[in-house]
């Protein structure tokens, strides 16, 4: 019996230690003490256990209810670690379980635990992933034994009563009720490192009834760990059919279910010979990036607790990186293509490391994507001594019958570029083109295996060819089964040709270079055809290059003479002397709107300026135009003669010219046209004078807008001033409706004008707040505060200030021309958006430049109606 005092005793110690003593002072535990020191019991386990229930009745009530000690059966030690667990119960409907239940272990999952006072968080990574928030009373400064009711949602809850919280995989309760019951806890002797837990819980989400219920049983001194990989594999698993697989070397074959989405049905084999295969190892990690005709990435992780990969089965896995790190993970994706969530397995069969270096690897895999039953599986035999393979060049002579211009279809001599295109294909729109240095600009540059070339001529062509990427620089020979640069596979090379906003998003094709010379690195010369096909249509596009660094020739000049029966103006129809610009619209013509024009200094301002063979003129008057005439890009000033097939600048062939008509909001996309430069003349580079002729024709319609340019630096031709006095005919007041004396603004709106409303009105200052100011040639009136009227008069801009007199032919301030000036009256939210009109100053008088008084007329009308707004300003006197 002695030996039963003792287990009695040491019992009673444990007991002691958990603050269970009989002395009622109802301390809270701090500490819990699980083993009896690992004394071997001889005596019935229920006799111990019955010692301890009598004297754990004797714990003070007022602190949470002791549970029994649970001790081991005979024959064990009492120190035993039982394992880690977590086990969670959801009832159907449950939010967050979704009505699952889970079981984690070390074996399957890791668990991160962290306290705080009285404060748990416990983290569960495995095939879900989980976070519990624990909180116990404010009042309790360390973790204790007990049940805690009336739980609200951790983060939320009241301090002084405790929370909880359970929620993962992307769910999560807003609110919650529930309970915790802490079993046993205990800490490392002398500190606050929480040593063994047992916990369960239960939570009840928006106040429903289902509930999720869990157990955590975890201690710090279970190191059991997740089991390493199943070798050797199950029988069974999935195995390249024999053949299949290239004999030597390295290789990557992919077998795709109809289904499966990632490999869209389909087989692949890459080797050296027809991809880049790269295989990067970190760890238990392997990822394998490929770049063929298909570009892919495979990633291959053990488990966590596996330093390098192992031969054997890695099963159950999901996607990487999203994996249970303790089972691994899998995924396979390339072409934009991937699972969202995948079910997979690898097999290592034979894996060779130098200390942490792969050296060698052999790896099949299966994975299904978001749960559906298509497969996609692969094979991958990888050896670091294949990084050698020599990938083969370009195939010379190249192939017979492959397509070639025909005899005499090609220019004779100098650098060309031919072109020709079928029918159905997108990028040549089924027509020829040749272009040679006379009609555009070819440049060609190449940088080790790669030759671009761009043509900026009546179009706008590049293109881009590569050679394999084992060969720089370019040889002669064969590149066949090419894709589109620069997304092509660079073991076969790629090209693309491309222009005037078309391209192919896909394509398949060839080029040969037919010859090709260097003088070191720097090309001399190159023979190149090629054919491509967009988006796997049968139409194709094909062309032939030739192209010699030597070769000088450039565009001729303009044409001079001109070619007779080009438009000119009909006799009489412009100004006898002055510059002018003059315009004739055929019907039909949308810029000119089929109206004709003619400016002069008299009536618009006209200005030109010259940048090499460039001239610009700008139109300033109650039209606003701009013309724009650009000589081929050879000439440094504009030569008299004919610049012609021109096409609107700035977008046009620079090695002819380009031109461009357009104002008052209107203008060509595209247009073909030309201008003749009759006469011109220079002091150095500065113009002196210009006599050009032009037609242009928009979107490659018939009816033509032409004009006729006639300018000389030297004309100093300015507009005429107001015309005094005045026509006899023009408004006024009549009799009476206005003071004899004094200051006023009278405004007589006819029946249908807009601003005015049809009213006759009268303000003087003894009625209206009435304002007048002047500055230079502008007079602005106001009349009342916000809301009321305001009125600008403004002279020729050759005037610097009100002068007496008629100035007729306006258009509306500001929009209007500031050769013979603009109005505007407009006022309690009412306005005209165009107008004609005028203004009289009957008498105006100046001190220096301070305006000290004026009488003034006027009349408008809005938006070409005949209904009139007129009125009299009477100020200063």
């Amino acid at each position: 019996m002695a030996v039963r005092v003792m287990l009695v005793a040491a019992a009673m110690t444990a007991l002691a230690a958990c603050g269970g003593g009989g002395d009622g002072a109802g301390t809270a535990p701090s500490t819990a003490a699980t083993s009896a020191g690992g004394v071997t019991a001889t005596t019935t386990a229920s006799e111990v256990s019955a010692k301890i229930i009598n004297a754990s009745s004797a714990a003070d009530e007022s602190g949470p209810a002791l549970r029994p000690l649970a001790l081991s059966p005979r024959g064990s030690r009492i120190t035993t670690v039982t394992p880690n667990s977590v086990t969670l119960q959801s009832d159907p409907g449950d939010y967050i379980g979704r009505g699952k239940n889970y079981t984690y272990s070390n074996a399957n999952a890791s668990f991160s635990v962290t306290t705080n006072r009285g404060k748990l968080s416990f983290v569960v990574t495995g095939d879900q992933n989980w976070r519990g928030d624990f909180a116990l009373p404010s009042t309790l400064l360390k973790l204790q034994p007990g049940t805690y009711g009336n739980l609200t949602r951790f983060g939320f809850h009241v301090p002084t009563a405790g929370g909880l919280n359970w929620s993962g995989e992307g769910r999560g309760c807003n609110t919650l009720t529930g309970s915790l019951t802490i079993d046993s806890v205990s800490f490392r002797v002398g500190s606050d490192a929480l040593e063994a837990i047992d916990l369960s819980f239960e939570q009840h989400c928006e106040g429903d009834s289902v509930a999720l219920r869990g157990q955590i049983h975890w201690s710090a001194d279970d190191r059991s760990s997740a089991s390493g990989p199943v070798n050797p594999p199950p029988a069974g698993l999935w195995a390249p059919a024999p053949g299949v697989t290239p004999a030597s070397g390295s290789y990557v074959y992919l077998v795709s279910d109809t289904g499966d989405f990632v490999g869209q049905g389909r087989s692949y084999t890459y080797s050296r010979a027809n991809a880049s295969l790269v295989v990067t190892a970190n760890g238990g990690g392997l990822a394998l990036n490929v770049t063929g005709d298909q570009n892919w990435r495979g990633d291959f992780i053990a488990m966590n607790t596996v330093p390098q990969l192992r031969p054997g089965y890695y099963g159950n896995l999901q996607r990487f990186p999203f994996h249970n790190p303790s089972k691994g993970g899998l995924n396979w994706s390339g072409d934009g293509r991937g699972c969202n969530t995948l079910q997979g397995w690898f097999v290592v069969d034979a894996v060779v490391y130098s200390g942490s270096q792969l050296k060698s690897i052999d790896l099949r895999f299966e994975q299904h994507c978001e749960g559906g039953a298509p497969a996609l599986r692969g094979q991958i035999h990888w050896t670091l001594d294949d990084e050698n393979t020599v990938v083969p060049g370009p195939v010379n002579p190249p192939p017979t019958g492959l397509w070639a211009p025909p005899d005499g279809e090609t220019p004779a001599s100098g650098s060309y570029v031919y072109l020709v295109s079928d029918a159905a294909d997108f990028v040549g729109r089924g027509r020829k083109y040749v272009y040679t240095r006379t009609n555009a600009s070819l440049a060609v540059t190449a940088n080790g295996g790669t030759l671009s070339v761009n043509v900026a001529g009546d179009q706008n062509w590049n293109g881009g060819f590569a050679a394999m990427s084992t060969v720089a620089p370019l040889q002669p020979g064969y590149y066949g089964d090419l894709q589109r640069y620069p997304f092509h596979n660079p073991i076969k090379g790629g090209l693309s040709w491309s222009g005037d906003g078309r391209g192919c998003n896909t394509l398949k094709g060839w080029f040969v270079v037919d010859a090709v010379s260097y003088s070191g690195t720097q090309l001399r010369s190159i023979d190149l055809r090629f054919e491509q096909h967009c988006e796997g249509d049968a139409s194709a596009l094909r062309g032939k290059i030739h192209w010699i660094a030597d070769d000088t020739s450039t565009a001729p000049g303009p044409i001079n003479p001109p070619p007779a029966g080009l438009w000119a103006p009909a006799a009489g129809a412009t100004p006898s002397s002055g510059s002018y610009v003059y315009l004739v619209s055929e019907p039909g013509d949308f810029v000119g709107e089929g109206k004709s024009y003619t400016y002069s200094g008299a009536n618009a301002s006209l200005g030109v300026t010259t940048n090499g063979g460039k001239l610009s003129l700008n139109v300033t008057g109650d039209q606003n135009w701009r013309g724009d005439f650009a000589a081929m890009n050879t000439l440094t000033l504009l030569q008299p003669g004919y610049y012609g097939d021109l096409q609107r600048y700035p977008f046009h062939n620079a090695v002819k010219g380009g031109l461009s008509w357009s104002g008052e909001g209107r203008g060509c996309n595209t247009l073909k046209g030309w201008f003749v430069v009759d006469a011109i003349t220079y002091t150095g580079s500065q113009l002196r004078s210009v006599d050009l002729r032009f037609e242009q024709h928009c979107e490659g319609e018939i009816p033509a807008l032409r004009g006729q340019i006639h300018w000389t630096a030297d004309d100093n031709t300015t507009p005429p001033g107001p015309v005094n006095p005045p026509p006899a005919n023009l408004w006024a007041p009549a009799a009476g409706a206005t003071p004899s004396t004094g200051n006023f603004i009278y405004l007589a709106s006819d029946s249908g004008d807009w601003v005015g409303g049809g009213q006759s009105a009268l303000y003087t200052p003894a009625s209206s707040t009435v304002t007048v100011n002047a500055n230079g040639g502008h007079l602005w009136v106001t009349v009342g505060d916000v809301g009321g009227w305001r009125g600008d008069f403004v002279t020729m801009n050759s005037l610097t200030q009100l002068q007496p007199g008629y100035y007729g032919d306006l258009q509306r301030y500001p929009f209007h021309n500031p050769v013979k000036g603009g109005l505007s009256w407009y006022g309690n939210g009412r306005g005209c958006n165009t107008l004609r009109g005028w203004f009289a100053v009957d008498a105006v008088t100046y001190v220096g430049s301070e305006l000290k008084s004026i009488d003034l007329r006027f009349e408008q009308h809005c938006e070409g109606g005949s209904a009139a707004l007129r009125g009299r300003i009477r100020w200063g006197f």
